[in-house]
């Protein structure tokens, strides 16, 4: 009964409010000479047109409803503006029906390419923006691939982009989802793109980008501050103040916009039965790309082929075949929905993928092949990293229980991994800086004697003993860093472990440092460090019990 009062009480000025607007209602309509008789009459009309609209008309008119919802969400009588997109989308279906085109596909078409013009966010469409839609549906519907039979497994709906860069604008990611909802709302759900997008120039790398602070945080610097100055001031384990900053920043400046790590051969990526695999396609630089996504081996295939390709076309023949990391490819893909892969086939190291709560644009593969702007342009730009662990004395990691992430100290530098040369410099500058740096630190008055740096791994190599399943130009990082110890930076030698088998390196309770520390597990890591800051931002226990 209180329950009910509090309800009563919460209501009450809705009640007053339409009372007394129900009293004016009466008052009004009396004056002109209206009586509830004729109320009477016409209510079973407004409740039929209600019910068409609600009900009859997104399971009658599909097309209607989907652009409703679509194009119109939030803005004043979405069902009225969507009336004429719905009759345009009629007509033009009715130009193609020899070819078996309907409403409903041409609505689906209208849609996805407006989203590749710039999103659905837009309240106002320019002529730019609807010339370019208009552009897009026109190659979808073209006659000419209307008539040829689609092969197996391809749509018979194609347009092209450029550059995958309309992919990664901000507003596409939002609309692509808008979409794909909107379509179970109208009663027709779905998971892919009803067209193929032709991307003209797109670099596609062996590696997989995890998830940065800038995403997990929304883009906000002030929850990446604050976060900073929560973790480095509780429950750390390294006793110097000064080594304690310095590791705890360069990981979390390392891990802002989120590393690339190399895909790999282990069971990680390659387990009986989990083996599909994404890798990265971008344009420009890592945090413009998307993941195209296969769940087969066809797509592992088809990048080594190009790659061989490529390699020919690129190399001299006095020199030897060799392809950059990144290769500018031309691609055919299909957009997929956020979350829609199979779970049975997914590696388990991009297990993220299955969360349809992240932000990540999955592209279904169809065709790779070399582009043809391949041999004049050759930019595509990553962190080129290194990753040390931090030990006192064999074994003694310095990290608190479930907090491996504190125990890592990582090198980096940004650069072009499209062109071999550059790459195989870069790299070798990093080791050198790692170096140089590490030899800074021993000098310091303050680090403990018995600190030592471990090798883990690098964007070359994946520190689990198994070999990436495309390895880029140049000397590994592990080799540079071997050498140089032997020479330049000898004084530090007995203070930097590399071991030639990972699994020589392990903990006192016996726990293998590639489980912890290898890029494989990487994405653990970090998981377990925003976990962590999550914690410690509502106030909560943070260790491996929590």
């Amino acid at each position: 009964m209180g329950e009910l009062w509090a309800r009563i009480k919460a209501s009450r000025d809705y009640i007053g409010l339409f009372t007394v607007l129900g009293a004016a209602l009466s008052l009004v309509l009396k004056s002109r000479g209206v009586t509830w008789q004729t109320i009477s009459t016409v209510v079973p009309a407004l409740a039929f047109a209600y019910i068409f609209l609600t009900w009859l008309r997104p399971r009658v008119f599909p097309a209607w409803r989907l652009l409703e919802l679509s194009l119109y969400e939030g803005w004043r009588l979405p069902v009225t503006r969507s009336i004429l997109p719905t009759l345009w989308c009629f007509t033009k279906a009715l130009s193609r029906r020899s070819y078996g085109v309907r409403t409903f596909q041409v609505a689906r078409l209208r849609v996805e390419a407006q989203i590749l013009t710039g999103g659905l966010d837009g309240r106002t469409e320019d002529a730019a923006s609807e010339r370019g839609w208009r552009e897009h549906l026109a190659a979808m519907l073209h006659e000419r691939r209307l008539m040829e039979p689609p092969a197996q497994g391809l749509s018979r709906f194609r347009t092209e982009i450029p550059d995958c860069l309309p992919l990664t604008a901000r507003g596409a990611f939002k609309g692509v989802e808008r979409y794909f909802e909107s379509l179970a709302s109208a009663g027709r759900p779905d998971d892919r793109f009803l067209s193929e997008v032709h991307v003209a120039s797109a670099y596609v790398a062996p590696l997989y980008l995890l998830t940065g602070q800038l995403s997990q945080f929304d883009n906000s610097w002030r929850s990446i501050v604050h976060a900073y100055a929560n973790v480095t001031s509780i429950h750390d384990p390294i006793a110097d103040a000064s080594l304690r900053y310095l590791r705890a920043f360069q990981f979390a400046c390392w891990i802002v916009w989120g590393p690339s790590i190399p895909v790999c051969t282990c069971a990680m990526w390659n387990e009986e039965g989990k083996n599909a695999v994404g890798f990265q396609l971008g344009y420009g630089d890592e945090n413009t790309s998307v993941i195209i996504y296969d769940e087969t081996a066809a797509l592992r295939l088809a990048l080594r082929r190009s790659r061989r390709r490529l390699a020919r076309a690129l190399t001299s023949g006095a020199s030897p075949a060799v392809s950059p990391l990144a290769v500018e490819l031309d691609a055919v893909v299909t957009v997929r929905r956020t979350g829609s892969v199979d779970g049975r086939r997914m590696c388990l190291a991009q297990a993220d993928l299955l969360d349809a709560q992240k932000e990540r644009l999955i592209l279904e593969f169809r065709r790779l092949d070399v582009s043809p702007h391949a041999a004049g342009r050759s930019y595509y730009s990553a962190y080129l990293w290194v990753m040390f662990v931090l030990e006192a004395g064999p074994g003694n990691l310095l990290m608190s229980a479930g907090e491996r992430w504190r125990a890592l100290l990582p090198f980096f530098v940004h650069g072009n991994i499209a062109e071999p040369s550059t790459y195989a410099f870069l790299k070798e500058r990093l080791a050198m800086e790692a170096l140089d740096a590490i030899e800074a630190i021993v000098r310091q008055p303050g680090t403990p004697s018995n600190v030592n740096f471990v090798y883990a791994s690098a964007i070359d190599d994946p520190g689990c003993g198994s070999r990436p399943l495309i390895e880029g130009p140049g000397e590994t990082i592990k080799q540079t860093l071997r050498r140089l110890l032997a020479d330049r930076f000898s004084i530090i030698a007995p203070r930097v472990r590399i071991e030639d088998d990972p699994a020589e390196l392990r903990a006192t309770d016996g726990t293998y440092y590639a489980e912890y520390f290898s890029s494989c597990h990487l994405p653990e890591t970090i998981g377990a460090y925003f976990m962590c800051l999550e914690h410690l931002e509502k106030g909560q226990a943070h260790s491996a019990s929590a």
